[in-house]
């Protein structure tokens, strides 16, 4: 009874999906619970979605209810208490996320504004079609890079894929005890993503993905404070990027390289080792191709001209704007305004706008194929979970390259040696997810994401030593420990010899060309700032933005000393330019 009465419960809680969410969401959500958990699944939505989410796709928690038919062997997942009495019942919820990106089904409720032919009156002219395809375009991204790199990136055995596009690592599959070894071994890894349980593209009905859910085990913050959360930030990123620098600095680098001429592990002949990577490449390719060239969603070559062309103008207003701040609204306002009347930040538009085209013609990654990596794109605080293992300690400091100190730290299933020091001593875990902006770039463009949207302004004081030293030692780190692991792997080479490699990553990838790096890439994030965010921005929308804090909402928005910040290292990083001391490359 007691069993029935769940059971009607969650089908009650179901039916409520259909009244609240579009008919090809609940249609998307059937097929994938019922394609992952089997037929016996019922569901229900819990928390909150994001069902006008800014990315365009419908975002939705789901617990799902599992009945298990009862053996002799199957031991009882659920317990509940009827009349005093023990009754077990086989049942199993566990939750997920499902995101669906419906766009390609509003084809044919796109409008145009215009009637005439000669205005060119055709679907494909409309707003709303083109801001779809962007929308499409970055669902399809994720779909991809999660299909190519989240088993590598999760160290998990490599999905099955069948014929019509469908993934799934856990087909039909309930948690069990390997369920519960394997998640203690993926909470190791250095880049933790929520495991893709399914992924569909569909012609016509879009991306559907089933996830991992973190909720019950991890939580958000509004703002990343200074010390072991941050830490955890900064060591994610270097071990995310270090995956996919190309292989003279990372010789086990995600990313293909045509130059690879390895030993395959096993034995083939020759014909079937060139049809493995005839069809390699053709799946390598067909993935490829639904990537963005260039990662991040303010990238300039995804941004209307029309923001460059009115940058000098848009920039000054604002600053005038705020020239003149009551200092009544906030204490921190009397430094804001002196800083906003001074003829500096009056012209950090003009400035921007003479060198834009070159600073994103030096940021492409094809540009600079040495540091040329995979960012995430939009590394804020909205899109990471945190796992605390302690109290966040402000004291703590970042990994330094002059400890001297080391131990042996578990990573997966091989032992690394690391350096320590209070940062590890009280190691956060952090999780990050959302890639429909993920794509090849370099960097140090995440980390200026990261600056600007999500950690506190304490952590800015003295950004060097807070961000960019400690992702660059984490960086160096992560680089050398894949190098110390070839080097275990190729000891024995066969013929009785031994081989070795030393590298020294801090010549390969110099502190000093990170630092110019990530000037360039402000210099980047202002001229996207000035085009489109700051232009809605005054003094009331500030204060607002303090009242009603959103997660998703970078802290510039609600922070004047956050905005004083970027200005004044926009200024630096020009005068460096206009002074010779950093040369971009000149775009022709």
């Amino acid at each position: 009874m007691a069993l029935v009465l769940l059971l009607f419960a969650f089908l009650s809680l179901s039916l409520s999906l259909y009244s609240q969410y579009d008919p090809t969401v609940v249609a998307a959500c059937d097929l994938a619970v019922n394609f992952v958990f089997g037929p016996t699944a019922t569901y229900r939505p819990i928390g909150s979605a994001a069902d006008t989410a800014f990315s365009g796709s419908a975002v939705i928690e789901l617990e799902v209810l599992v009945v298990i038919p009862k053996t002799k062997t199957t031991k009882p997942t659920t317990t509940t208490m009827t009349n005093g009495k023990n009754n077990a019942h086989n049942t199993n919820t566990t939750r997920v996320v499902l995101k669906h990106s419906a766009v390609r089904t509003l084809s044919k409720s796109f409008v145009t504004t215009s009637t005439s032919e000669e205005e060119g009156d055709t679907i494909k002219s409309s707003k709303k079609y083109a801001a779809a395809l962007k929308v499409d375009q970055s669902s399809r991204n994720e779909y991809a890079f999660l299909q190519s790199y989240s088993e590598k990136l999760l160290q998990l055995p490599p999905n099955t894929i069948d014929n019509d596009g469908i993934s799934s690592s856990n087909k039909n599959k309930n948690k069990n005890d390997d369920d519960e070894e394997e998640e203690i071994k993926l909470i190791q890894t250095k880049t933790r993503i929520p495991r893709t349980l399914y992924a569909r593209n569909h012609p016509t009905e879009g991306i559907t993905l089933l996830l991992e859910s973190f909720t019950s085990s991890g939580g958000r913050v509004t703002v990343i404070p200074l010390g072991p959360k941050l830490n955890a930030t900064l060591e994610w990123l270097a071990n995310f990027h270090a995956n996919f620098l190309p292989r003279s600095l990372n010789p086990n680098t995600f990313l293909n390289d045509d130059n690879d001429n390895s030993d395959s592990d096993f034995a083939a002949t020759k014909e079937v080792k060139e049809k493995e990577e005839k069809e390699e490449e053709e799946e390598e390719k067909k993935l490829s191709s639904l990537l963005w060239s260039i990662g991040t969603h303010l990238s300039l070559e995804k941004r209307s001209p029309i923001e460059l062309q009115q940058l000098p103008r848009d920039l000054t207003e604002f600053v005038e704007r705020f020239q003149n701040i009551d200092n009544d609204h906030d204490n921190e306002n009397d430094c804001c305004c002196s800083y906003f009347q001074t003829l500096q930040a009056k012209q950090q538009g003009q400035r921007i706008q003479d060198v834009a085209m070159d600073v994103a013609h030096y940021l492409h990654p094809d540009n600079n194929p040495a540091h040329k990596t995979i960012v995430h794109g939009d590394y804020k605080q909205g899109n990471m979970f945190f796992a605390a293992t302690a109290t966040n300690n402000n004291n703590t400091t970042a990994v330094t390259t002059t400890a001297t100190s080391s131990s042996s730290r578990n990573n997966g299933d091989k032992e690394i040696d690391i350096d320590i020091d209070a940062a590890h001593q009280h190691q956060e875990k952090i999780a990050v997810f959302d890639w429909q902006w993920t794509g090849p770039g370099l960097g140090a463009t995440d980390l200026v994401y990261l600056c600007v949207m999500a950690v506190s302004d304490e952590a800015l004081v003295d950004y060097e030593t807070t961000i960019l030293r400690p992702y660059h030692n984490y960086l160096i780190q992560a680089l050398t420990n894949v190098t110390r692991t070839n080097n275990n792997k190729n000891k024995n080479v066969g013929d009785g010899t031994t081989t070795t490699t030393t590298t020294n990553y801090d010549e390969l990838y110099p502190y000093n060309h990170l630092i110019n790096e990530f000037k360039i890439a402000m210099i980047d994030i202002q001229r996207w700032m000035g085009g489109s965010r700051y232009k809605s921005m005054t003094v009331e929308t500030v204060q607002k933005a303090k009242e009603n804090i959103d997660i998703n909402h970078g802290i510039f928005r609600r922070s004047m000393t956050r905005i004083v910040w970027i200005f004044k290292i926009v200024d630096l990083a020009l005068d460096d330019i206009e002074s010779g001391r950093i040369q971009l490359l000149k775009h022709k």
